[in-house]
C-alpha cells in the first residue's frame, strides 16, 4: 500500500502469478480448474481497472484477493486430506501402516459416547475446561460407580471372613466334645486317638471366653460396615418389648414356670382320683391311692397330661436355653434385623425334643434300635424290652418308637415330646429318662445358660414333684397324634 503508483502494478502482477502457483502432488497433480482461473482473473482485471488508483480502491482489492485465496487453500487442504486418507487406507490394507485416522477417530468417538452414557459425564463444556478441571471430572465419575462396587465386595469378604471363623469354631467345639470320650475300639471308631491330651474345665473355659470376645469383636465391626451400607440395624428395627428384662438371668427367673408344674401335677393327681380304672380283675370302682397296682387309662386325664403336665415339664427344660433362632442370627449378623420379621412363639430357642434327640443320638441310639436282633424281635413280635432293665435301653428303644411312629406322618416336637412324657408314666421311668438327660454335663454345656433352671436346680425340686405321681399306674396312650393317619392307613 505504500509502494509508489508506478509499482503497485508490477507487485499486483507478481502476487498474482504466485497465488495462481500449483502444488506438486504424490498421487496426482493437483490443477485448480482453468475455466475458475480465468474468470478470477478476468474479474480481478475489471476490477483493477474500473476502481483506478484511488485509496479506497485499494483496499476493496485487497479483501477480494484474500477470499479468493481462502477458498483456494480450502480446496486444497480438502483434497490433501482426502489423498492423505486414501494413502493411509492403502497403506493398512497392505499391512505396512497403523490405522487410519479417520478410522481411529470413529472408534474413539464410540468408546468415547458409551463411557460417556455409562458415567453419566457431561461432555458439553469440554472445550472450557482446563487438563486438571477434566481429570478431576473423570475421577469423580469413575469413583462413583467404583466405591459401592468396592463397599459391596469388602462386605462380601467380612462376610466370608466371619463364615470361616465360625465353622473353624464349631469344629473346634466338636473337637473338644470329642476330646471327652474315649474311642469303643470298634472298626467304626478305631480312627479315633486313644491317647488325645484332655483339656482341664478351666482351659476350655478360658479358650471359649477369649473365641467369644474376638467373635464379639468381629461382629462388631461388621455391624458397623452393614450399617452404614444398608442405612439400618437390628437395634433400629427392633421394637420394644414390655417383657424384655425377662431375657436377662436377673429378670427370667423361674418362680412361674415351677408354680405351673406344681399346678399340673395337682390337676393330674385330683383327676385321677375321680375317674374310673381298669385292673386286672376289669374292676370299675373308683380308683384309691393306696392301690398302686391300678392303671389310669382316661381320655381327660390323657388331655391333662398332654396338655398341662408335658408343656409345664417342656418349659422347665426351656428355661435358660442358649438361642440359636432368629434373635442369635440378629445377634450373630445384626443387619438382619432389616428383613422382615418372622416370628413364632419357639423360634427363638431349641425345643427340649431336639435335647432329647441330641442324648439319644450321643448315646447310639440309631444304631441301637437299627441292630438285627431288634428288627428281627419287631418282626416276629417279641418283646425285648422286657429285659432291658437298665433305664438307658428303655430310653434308646422308647425313642427309637416315637421317631418310627411320629416321623413317616411329620408330626411335631411338640406332639413328640408329650407322647415321651406319656410314655415315661406308662413305664414308672420319666425320672430316671429325664435325669439321663439334664445331669449330663455335656448336654448342660452346649445347650443351657449358666443362670438356667437345669443348671441351678438340677431338676431336683421338679423331679420331687413329678415322683407324687408314681402313685397310680399309667396307660396313656402314646400314638394320640398319629393314630387318627394310622387308622386312615389301614383303612385303605
Amino acid at each position: 500500500m505504500s509502494a509508489p503508483d508506478g509499482a503497485k502494478d508490477n507487485l499486483l502482477k507478481e502476487l498474482e502469478n504466485f497465488a495462481f502457483r500449483s502444488i506438486p502432488s504424490v498421487v496426482s497433480t493437483c490443477k485448480i480448474p482453468s475455466n475458475s482461473l480465468e474468470s478470477s482473473s478476468n474479474q480481478l482485471q475489471l476490477l483493477i481497472s474500473s476502481k483506478g488508483n484511488e485509496v479506497a480502491t485499494d483496499e476493496i482489492k485487497n479483501n477480494e484477493l484474500l477470499e479468493i485465496h481462502r477458498q483456494r487453500q480450502t480446496a486444497l487442504i480438502n483434497q490433501l486430506k482426502e489423498q492423505l486418507e486414501e494413502l493411509e487406507t492403502y497403506a493398512y490394507e497392505s499391512g505396512d501402516g497403523v490405522i487410519p485416522s479417520n478410522i481411529l477417530l470413529e472408534r474413539q468417538r464410540i468408546v468415547m459416547d458409551q463411557l460417556k452414557a455409562q458415567l453419566n459425564f457431561n461432555l458439553d463444556n469440554i472445550d472450557t475446561l482446563s487438563d486438571s478441571e477434566l481429570k478431576t471430572s473423570v475421577d469423580n465419575a469413575v469413583r462413583d460407580i467404583i466405591n459401592p462396587l468396592k463397599m459391596k465386595s469388602h462386605l462380601v469378604n467380612q462376610l466370608k471372613t466371619q463364615i470361616t471363623d465360625l465353622e473353624m469354631f464349631i469344629h473346634f467345639l466338636q473337637d473338644e466334645m470329642l476330646g471327652d470320650q474315649e474311642p469303643c475300639g470298634c472298626k467304626k471308631h478305631e480312627g479315633l486317638e486313644v491317647n488325645r491330651r484332655k483339656r482341664t474345665p478351666s482351659e476350655r473355659e478360658e479358650i471359649r471366653a477369649k473365641t467369644v470376645n474376638i467373635m464379639e469383636r468381629a461382629m462388631a465391626v461388621l455391624q458397623i460396615a452393614a450399617t452404614s451400607q444398608f442405612g439400618c440395624s437390628a437395634m433400629n428395627s427392633q421394637q420394644f418389648q414390655s417383657n424384655v428384662l425377662k431375657g436377662t438371668p436377673k429378670g427370667n427367673h423361674y418362680g412361674d414356670l415351677r408354680a405351673r408344674l406344681e399346678i399340673s401335677v395337682d390337676h393330674v393327681l385330683e383327676t385321677c382320683s375321680q375317674v374310673e380304672c381298669i385292673t386286672d380283675t376289669d374292676c370299675t370302682s373308683i380308683v384309691s391311692s393306696e392301690n398302686p397296682e391300678t392303671l389310669i387309662d382316661s381320655p381327660r386325664v390323657t388331655q391333662i397330661v398332654r396338655r398341662e403336665l408335658s408343656v409345664a415339664i417342656r418349659d422347665l427344660m426351656q428355661h435358660g436355653m442358649i438361642e440359636y433362632g432368629r434373635n442369635a442370627g440378629k445377634k450373630l449378623v445384626p443387619f438382619l434385623g432389616c428383613a422382615t420379621p418372622t416370628s413364632s412363639r419357639y423360634s427363638s430357642t431349641v425345643h427340649p425334643w431336639n435335647v432329647i434327640i441330641r442324648f439319644y443320638d450321643m448315646k447310639g441310639g440309631r444304631d441301637y434300635n437299627s441292630a438285627t436282633s431288634r428288627k428281627l424281635s419287631q418282626s416276629f413280635g417279641l418283646n425285648l424290652d422286657a429285659n432291658a432293665i437298665n433305664p438307658k435301653q428303655s430310653f434308646l428303644s422308647t425313642i427309637g418308637s416315637i421317631i418310627s411312629t411320629h416321623k413317616p406322618y411329620k408330626r411335631s416336637s411338640d406332639a413328640q415330646f408329650k407322647a415321651f412324657i406319656c410314655a415315661g408314666l406308662n413305664q414308672r421311668k420319666l425320672i430316671p429318662w429325664l435325669k439321663l438327660i439334664v445331669k449330663n454335663q455335656h448336654i448342660l454345656e452346649i445347650f443351657y445358660q449358666p443362670w438356667s433352671y437345669v443348671v441351678k436346680t438340677n431338676f431336683d425340686d421338679a423331679f420331687r414333684s413329678i415322683e407324687r405321681l408314681s402313685l397310680y399306674g399309667f396307660n396313656l396312650p402314646v400314638d394320640v397324634a398319629v393314630k387318627q393317619f394310622q387308622d386312615m392307613s389301614e383303612a385303605f
